[in-house]
C-alpha cells in the first residue's frame, strides 16, 4: 500500500513514520556509501600488498597494529586512496591524516568503524 504521504501531499500527518524513514536513509548514506569505500580499498590494497585478506571485512576489523591489514606504509596508501575516493564521489577535498586526527585519543585508524566515522564526519565539516 503506497504511502499516503505520497499520493496527496496534503496528508503530512498520516505517514510520519515514512518521514522519519526516508530522513534516516538519506542521513544515512553518507556512512554507508564510506563504509563501502573504506572496506573496498583495504581489500583492494591489503591482497595487493599480499596480505590475508578476510572474507568478511566489518566495522570492528583492525586496520593498524599487530592484528591488522595493514602495516604503516600501507595505512598511508589505504588513507590518501580514500582522500581520492571522497574527493571524486562526494567532491569534496578532506585530509584524514591531518594533526587532529592524529591528537585523538582514540586512533580513526584502529578499525574499519572508526575510519568511516572519522571520514564521514570531515565529509560532514567540509559540506557544512
Amino acid at each position: 500500500m503506497p504511502c499516503p504521504l505520497l499520493v496527496e501531499s496534503v496528508r503530512l500527518k498520516a505517514c510520519p513514520q515514512a518521514l522519519l524513514d526516508q530522513t534516516e536513509s538519506v542521513l544515512m548514506e553518507p556512512v554507508h556509501e564510506v563504509f563501502e569505500i573504506v572496506v573496498r580499498l583495504a581489500k583492494e590494497l591489503a591482497a595487493d600488498a599480499g596480505s590475508d585478506v578476510p572474507q568478511a571485512i566489518d566495522r570492528d576489523t583492525k586496520l593498524f597494529g599487530a592484528s591488522g591489514l595493514f602495516d604503516s606504509v600501507g595505512l598511508v596508501s589505504l588513507v590518501l586512496a580514500i582522500e581520492q575516493e571522497i574527493a571524486d564521489r562526494f567532491g569534496v577535498s578532506v585530509a584524514l591524516a591531518d594533526e587532529k586526527a592524529l591528537s585523538q585519543k582514540h586512533s580513526p585508524f584502529r578499525t574499519v568503524g572508526a575510519l568511516t566515522d572519522y571520514a564521514v564526519g570531515e565529509i560532514e565539516a567540509r559540506r557544512g
